[in-house]
């Protein structure tokens, strides 16, 4: 399950609080955390076609757990 880091509030992609977490960290061009390892991994949010999703940064695959 990924779990997501949006300032020191973690948030599944299953909670319903993460398109408000994602619309935030958009709007404040913050870079929340994938936290697939301990000390997590940046990220980021897009805005495509109205909807906010969260990517990993480019050339930053290797570094999150599989």
């Amino acid at each position: 399950m990924s779990i997501y880091k949006f300032g020191n509030t973690l948030v599944k992609k299953s909670d319903s609080t993460l398109e408000s977490a994602l619309a935030a960290a958009y709007e404040n061009r913050e870079r929340p955390l994938c936290m697939c390892l301990d000390n997590g991994v940046q990220m980021y949010v897009a805005m495509i076609n109205y909807h906010h999703i969260i990517k990993r940064m480019p050339m930053s695959g290797h570094k999150h757990s599989t």
